[in-house]
């Protein structure tokens, strides 16, 4: 009798250990389930984000390689424009953020036929001039220095005649030059064009720097204070072409 007692106590415990075992599994599995449904938006939703990221990867590059090919084009219409110049074509390779406004290097140097001070452009418009050299590559020295040194005479063209100044004073923030020192009786209208003198044989004459923004009168009241915006986006430019005057 205790025998058997004994033997239905081991089977009820072991089917309760298999019921227990069934519904916990059951459980997991209806879990499971649950958690499945309960993510499967989520998992779309990032599924879509990832594919909305590689779409705005692929926009981004093809307007990177739009712009570059500007930029190409830029450069040949330069040839065509600046007959009167060797002209030899050259990448950026390197611009250091502590000196980002002062130098860059471009990929051409002494071998391709670069000599100091040899004057930099692109498709906009004077970057600068070629400030040293090495067999292969050269330091470029921009306008936008703040070296009071490399101050040059301007140009800005009138509807009868010209006005001339000194550039100065680079504004990184709104790209943009001053001209001071420019006579009152000149009339200066916003948008007239600003170029090179060839004055002091710092640049050639003639090179467009920008176009007049604002005027405004010195503490005196006796001249014009010209603010120029730059024709060349400084942040931005990854072309160049070096002018070499022909003989």
């Amino acid at each position: 009798m205790k025998k058997n007692k004994k033997y239905n106590t081991h089977l009820i415990l072991s089917i309760s250990l298999l019921l227990f075992v069934f519904f916990i599994d059951k459980d997991i599995k209806i879990s499971n389930i649950f958690m499945d449904a309960f993510y499967f938006p989520i998992r779309l939703i990032t599924k879509e984000r990832k594919i909305d990221y590689s779409d705005e990867m692929v926009t981004s590059k093809e307007n990177a390689m739009h712009e570059e090919i500007e930029e190409l084009k830029g450069l040949l219409d330069i040839n065509k424009i600046l007959s009167n110049y060797e002209i030899v074509n050259a990448t950026v390779i390197n611009r250091n953020m502590e000196n980002f406004y002062n130098t860059f290097i471009i990929d051409k140097g002494y071998k391709d036929g670069i000599d100091i001070n040899d004057t930099v452009v692109n498709k906009d418009g004077l970057i600068g001039k070629v400030a040293k050299l090495s067999n292969h590559t050269s330091i470029v020295k921009m306008i936008t220095s703040s070296n009071l040194y490399d101050m040059f005479s301007v140009e800005i063209k009138l509807e009868n005649g010209s006005a001339y100044g000194i550039l100065s004073n680079y504004d990184y923030k709104s790209n943009s030059f001053l001209i001071e020192g420019i006579d009152e009786l000149n009339e200066i209208k916003e948008g007239s064009l600003v170029t090179t003198t060839g004055l002091g044989e710092k640049f050639p004459n003639g090179l467009v720097v920008g176009n007049v923004v604002r005027i405004s009168k010195d503490n005196y009241d006796l001249a014009y204070i010209v603010k120029v915006e730059s024709s060349v986006n400084f942040d931005d430019f990854h072309y160049v072409s070096i002018l070499k005057q022909n003989d």
